[in-house]
């Protein structure tokens, strides 16, 4: 042994050192010697050393002052007064044998802050100082010459409990850490794609007017999930059921957001404020549950009966009124006359029979479609924002935003000022002021909140249901044995009557499978909204990466000929005649509507209006094609948008059949 003082723990393997550490091997043990000097000062130190391995350096917690040139004995830190010296002699012998050699070193804090340690276990070296911090019984002695006020602070209760409490708060967090599953990188390969040109990507893949149509083609080509780059942005295409399913059942919180960048989004849709386009979180669960339980509740839609008959009778009046006039010759714009029943439809349910904006409300909305439907440089290179602005894309939304919250005030300030007199319709406009004035919302609901609530009503409630009776009539023409066999059953069911009501859809059971055939081949959206991936994630044994946007390409499903057979492109209701596929978000190859948080809240709303108003053409009307057209030569074709309405207009002939009421 050399100059120092130290102690060894043979049980535990610890080495309490001063300035110098003793190489010894014992046991298997390794104890490293090397001098450890700070500015003339040394190191207490822990030093940790299993059997059989390295030590362990445990770390320097208590700087000393430097001991007499001559003397290797660790000082004993100072203590207030001398008198102490005494009682901790009295204590000596009595710890030093409740101690055994397998003991832990401890430090005991005595009334003036003093320490005790066995002596057995402290081995000395031969020159001592009368003034050595470690007595011969074990017990540190008070005021050496060389003792300061820092050391007597250092040893303090009060820097140990806060050392103490210190390691057991890092102790805490690493537990925690550990704790933690981590997140795992996923090392499953990205999806599948077609190649990509420099800058612009696979931009050139979606240029053509049907990319729901592209889209599928590619799937076929390359796989379920597909990977695109358009410009800077990622996109993933799932276009098989199982691709979905587990997008819905596994990661539907993960692709629960909307893109926040979209041109459409920031200006049309207010920012974001409505349910669509709005980003998953708080405000979109309070207004999703307005949604459910205020605006379109079943008991609210049925309100809405009266609203919708007196649209409907308005429409086959004037397809009456054309054919009675000796007109029958002459084509019907059906697509145009069912536009404007829905049109009216809305807005009288949104904002009632006396608001005198409609018309030039209709006509903002058009335009602002129109627009929304054009490329936006924005959406596909998100750091070329200023595109938009050189264009004039972005001042025309702008503008057209500005007129339509003229309108949107106007019509507010109306409906505030009779709010007070009594009302015989609950419209949407005045239930979402009601909800305004309360002070029990989290997130408190402001006129433009309003604005993007109503507008996004009017938008899915008009343009979506008038595209599905327009397509329903469309392939009744094309399959008059189907046209046939649903106007018997309407007519039978009536038994005479001529007055046809809301309550006697009930009856018309082949009538729903028509409706349920035309949202499998013609869905609302053919690609549904767009969702964004928060963080990675692996979906059919691809990897798909943090901010890529997904799709789910609707109309790809429902003519997937692994779940609706071989004759998936053919018109046949009695298909969901056994009642066992429906579209409410649980059958992954029907989805017209969506599926998981993100469903379509109006889905009732305007599933209501397709409903009366086909029964109504199908009861009142027999239906020919003009020009001798056979079915077969009936143009089938969509075009591009967000509810891939006809190429071209659908013009038939209208027969009276039912004198009207």
């Amino acid at each position: 042994m050399r100059r120092g003082q130290f102690c060894h723990l043979r049980g535990k393997g610890f080495l309490l050192f001063k300035g110098t550490i003793q190489k010894r091997e014992r046991g298997g043990g390794v104890f490293r010697r090397q001098r450890e000097r700070n500015g003339g000062g040394a190191f207490l130190s822990i030093l940790h050393c299993l059997p059989g391995s390295s030590p362990a350096f445990a770390g320097n917690f208590f700087r000393c002052s430097p001991p007499p040139r001559d003397v290797g004995a660790v000082p004993s830190p100072s203590f207030p007064s001398s008198s102490l010296a005494g009682s901790l002699r009295a204590h000596s012998s009595s710890l030093a044998g409740s101690l055994t050699p397998r003991s832990l070193l401890t430090a005991s804090a005595l009334p003036h802050g003093g320490l005790t340690a066995p002596s057995h276990l402290t081995r000395q070296l031969p020159r001592r100082r009368p003034h050595d911090s470690l007595l011969a019984g074990g017990l540190a002695r008070a005021d050496p010459p060389h003792g300061t006020a820092m050391e007597a602070h250092l040893f303090s209760p009060s820097f140990f409990i806060t050392l103490s409490l210190s390691f057991l708060f890092i102790l805490t967090l690493l537990q925690i850490k550990k704790q933690r599953k981590p997140a795992q990188k996923v090392l499953a390969p990205l999806p599948p794609g077609p190649p990509k040109l420099p800058l612009i990507g696979n931009i050139h893949h979606l240029a053509g007017a049907n990319p729901h149509r592209t889209l599928r083609h590619l799937s076929r080509v390359h796989g379920p999930l597909l990977l695109l780059r358009l410009g800077q942005v990622d996109l993933v295409v799932a276009s098989s059921v199982e691709a979905v399913e587990e997008i819905i059942k596994r990661h539907d919180l993960n692709f629960a957001n909307r893109p926040s960048d979209l041109t459409f989004a920031n200006i049309l849709a207010y920012d974001g404020l409505s349910v669509a386009m709005a980003a998953y979180g708080g405000y979109w669960k309070q207004m999703r549950k307005i949604y459910a339980m205020e605006l379109l509740n079943s008991r609210r839609v049925k309100s809405f009966a009266t609203i919708r008959e007196d649209a409907v009778r308005k429409l086959t009046a004037e397809i009456a009124s054309a054919a009675s006039f000796g007109q029958f010759q002459t084509p019907l714009n059906l697509s145009e006359m069912v536009m404007s029943m829905t049109n009216a439809l809305v807005l009288r349910a949104a904002f009632g029979d006396k608001c005198q904006q409609k018309g030039k409300f209709l006509q903002l909305v058009k335009e602002g479609v129109g627009l929304v439907t054009s490329f936006a440089v924005a959406d596909m290179f998100p750091s070329l924002k200023f595109l938009d602005t050189l264009t004039g894309l972005k001042f025309k939304l702008q503008r057209v935003r500005r007129q339509i919250d003229q309108v949107f005030d106007e019509i507010i300030s109306q409906h505030q000022a009779e709010r007070a007199g009594p009302s015989e319709e609950d419209l949407i406009i005045d239930v979402l002021l009601r909800l305004k004035d309360q002070d029990d919302q989290e997130f408190p609901i402001t006129s433009t909140s309003i604005k993007a609530i109503v507008l996004e009503i009017f938008l899915g409630g008009t343009e979506t249901s008038s595209t599905v009776i327009e397509w329903a009539m469309s392939e009744l023409m094309k399959n008059p044995e189907v046209m046939e066999k649903a106007q018997k059953e309407i007519r039978e069911a009536m038994q005479g009557k001529t007055k046809l009501e809301e309550n006697d859809i009930a009856k018309f059971n082949y009538l729903k499978l028509v409706i349920k055939e035309t949202l499998r081949l013609h869905p609302p959206g053919p690609l549904l909204l767009p969702r964004v991936c928060k963080e990675e994630c692996e979906v059919v044994g691809y990897r798909v990466p943090t901010g890529a946007r997904l799709l789910i390409n609707a109309w790809a499903l429902g003519r997937d000929e692994r779940y609706w057979g071989g004759d998936a492109e053919r018109f046949k209701p009695e298909r969901f005649a056994d009642g066992s596929v429906d579209f409410r978000g649980f059958n992954f190859e029907f989805v017209p509507f969506g599926a998981g948080r993100r469903i379509c809240p109006g889905m009732t709303f305007g599933l209501s209006s397709v409903e009366v108003g086909l029964a109504h053409l199908l009861f009142y009307f027999d239906w020919k094609l003009p020009g001798g057209m056979k079915a077969e030569e009936l143009d089938m074709m969509e075009i591009s948008g967000a509810s891939a309405p006809r190429k071209s207009p659908l013009f038939l002939l209208a027969n009276p059949r039912i004198p009207l009421p």
